[in-house]
């Protein structure tokens, strides 16, 4: 993949700092905002309620400025095609089962037509049972074609591009299987109808990346 974003960088290192167990995520309790007060407009939070069933549980001012929608009972799978969604479900649980961190790129096409890219990276956290059940993410925004106001849209259904598992210290899923699985979900930026000048692509789906800060 590309090399990573500020903020994702940013989000790995608060994640390594809070107190955890070897080989465990850490509780959500242990995690605030101030540590990582100038991503907090860009920050979200992702219960799995139940398999299949992921809401959004806070969503950044920017966040939902660009996306047109706010956490709360807001559904996961409201905004995503159809196609993706089993993909997209099981990509959570590894990063559950495996405490790794997971990178996605995806195409929304706004209400106006205006397609932009949305990448982001979720960090693993666990409830007080130690049960792994939330995602904490960074997200950034940018616009494939040219927005003249920043007035609110409401985003029409995502497609996923591209996707990443991402070494936190404590390993990563197994390939078998996942990449195969991938393939059947990650569009081309032309299947996707995008253009393709305007994307960097990323590295092959389901590559893995060994990414450790200190």
């Amino acid at each position: 993949m590309n090399r990573q974003p500020y903020e994702f960088t940013k989000l790995i290192q608060c994640w390594k700092s809070l107190p955890r167990d070897p080989g465990k995520a850490p509780l959500k309790t242990t995690f605030s905002p101030v540590n990582v007060s100038s991503l907090m407009p860009f920050l979200f939070l992702i219960e799995r309620v139940k398999k299949g069933d992921l809401v959004v549980r806070l969503l950044g001012s920017e966040l939902e400025q660009t996306l047109g929608c706010a956490g709360g009972d807001h559904r996961v799978f409201d905004a995503m095609m159809r196609k993706d969604w089993a993909f997209y479900d099981r990509f959570v649980q590894n990063c559950s089962d495996y405490i790794c961190a997971g990178r996605l790129l995806r195409s929304v096409r706004m209400s106006d037509g205006l397609i932009k890219d949305v990448e982001s990276l979720h960090v693993p956290l666990a409830d007080k049972y130690g049960d792994v059940r939330f995602m904490l993410g960074v997200m950034t925004a940018r616009t494939n074609r040219d927005a003249s106001s920043r007035k609110c849209l409401k985003a029409t259904k995502s497609t996923i591009l591209n996707y990443q598992y991402v070494d936190i210290g404590c390993g990563l899923p197994p390939v078998e299987g996942i990449v195969k699985a991938a393939e059947k979900t990650i569009k081309s930026p032309a299947q996707a109808g995008t253009e393709k000048t305007a994307r960097e692509p990323l590295l092959s789906s389901g590559e893995h990346a060994s990414t450790y800060v200190s």
